[in-house]
């Protein structure tokens, strides 16, 4: 059910959950445009000044802050209350997810990158990935456990240093 609000300026309202640390109403409001501008709304909002007070305020915060906490609780937004003078963007930063899988990603192109570079670059290096390919296959069809040996080095321990050396640097 739709508050007064809600059914009055429903339509000029559209919600994002933008950041992890606010929730940003995206709205058109004109009548703020001007100097008188909020107790215009609020006259017709309420139809006069008589409840323009700080009582009639706080509670109509209350009011909004117990909505939004709501709205999060039923999207699986988590509502972190901050007191005045905390790095907000710090405790946002816990929230965000790690940059582990952009990282790697960036490694392995550069790895491949470079490799293509150097064999392609150098004549002399280019029939070496031919004879590393044929001399793998030769060897992997008579021991089996040398190509998982290969793809964790080639794949995972390589990456992982050098995920760890950036890191590091």
């Amino acid at each position: 059910m739709a508050d007064d609000f809600t059914e009055r300026y429903g339509a000029l309202l559209t919600g994002s959950y933008d950041c992890v640390d606010r929730v940003v109403l995206n709205a058109f409001f004109p009548i703020g445009h001007n100097p008188g501008g909020f107790r215009c709304w609020w006259r017709r909002l309420y139809g006069s000044d008589d409840q323009l007070d700080d009582t009639h305020l706080m509670r109509m915060a209350g009011r909004f802050a117990r909505r939004v906490k709501a709205w999060a609780a039923a999207n699986g937004v988590p509502v972190i209350f901050c007191k005045a003078g905390e790095r907000k963007h710090l405790i946002a930063e816990r929230y965000l997810e790690e940059k582990i899988g952009l990282q790697a990603a960036f490694v392995h192109l550069l790895y491949n990158v470079f490799a293509i570079i150097v064999i392609y670059v150098i004549p002399v290096l280019r029939p070496v990935p031919l004879f590393c390919a044929e001399t793998l296959a030769r060897i992997a069809a008579e021991r089996k456990w040398v190509v998982a040996v290969y793809l964790i080095t080639v794949f995972i321990a390589l990456p992982a240093l050098v995920i760890i050396l950036v890191g590091v640097l």
